[in-house]
């Protein structure tokens, strides 16, 4: 069966951010069992009526 890994952080958007994860999800994918990973950043909007 193939796995895939998708990483959730809080919203940045800090390129440092972004590099990090970057890192992180390579080394996953070549030390682990998916073909596939990746990451996205979560964003929330408070709307206040």
């Amino acid at each position: 069966m193939k796995r895939g890994l998708l990483i959730i952080d809080r919203g940045s958007r800090e390129r440092e951010a972004s590099e990090e994860l970057e890192t992180i999800c390579t080394g996953i994918k070549a030390k682990g069992d998916y073909v596939f990973t990746d990451y996205c950043f979560l964003e929330l909007q408070l709307l206040i009526q």
